[in-house]
């Protein structure tokens, strides 16, 4: 009786795993995090969902253009389309401080901006994470969340109704 050689051995378990793998059905797994990018507004910090927001854009003029909302700071030229450009800051009920470097891109229709100064990075908040906001603050209505990002606590804006309430 002769015994096979370990290496043959192994070479076949692993052929057995492999050619297994794709007999099984694929696994989808679900979404488990919320992917979203950090900002801060004097000491509080925010969070913003990609799944809600076109792109990010950074150093971009703002022309500014009278019109009668406070939020509203101007124009901006975003590949090749005019933005309206609001004041998150503003919308959140924080004093603006018109410097606001970071452009978030949202809107179906009509290309919109939300601006804002101090960009903090990516966060994936576990959905396990996320907690309900109660509503009182204008910081807390648009909420849709709140979650710990390093030692605060932030909020997840809803950018949804923040665009309902700029077509008011």
């Amino acid at each position: 009786m002769t015994q096979e050689n370990p290496r043959i051995q192994k070479v076949q378990a692993l052929k057995e795993e492999f050619d297994a793998a794709f007999a099984l059905p694929m696994k989808f797994e679900r979404e488990t995090e919320e992917k979203c990018f950090a900002l801060q507004i004097d000491e509080d910090v925010f969070a913003i969902r990609f799944s809600q927001i076109r792109g990010l854009e950074s150093g971009r003029k703002i022309t500014s253009f009278p019109y009668g909302k406070s939020e509203f700071l101007g124009l901006a030229g975003i590949n090749g389309k005019v933005a309206s450009v609001y004041s998150l800051e503003s919308l959140l009920g924080y004093k603006d401080k018109k410097n606001a470097r970071w452009l978030a891109l949202c809107g179906n229709k009509e290309l919109l901006a939300l601006a804002f100064d101090k960009f903090l990075g990516y966060v994936a908040v576990p959905r396990s994470d996320l907690f309900q906001t109660n509503q009182g603050t204008k910081q807390r209505e648009y909420a849709s969340g709140v979650f710990h990002y390093a030692s605060k606590i932030g909020f997840i804006v809803d950018i949804e109704s923040l665009l309902a309430r700029l077509k008011t």
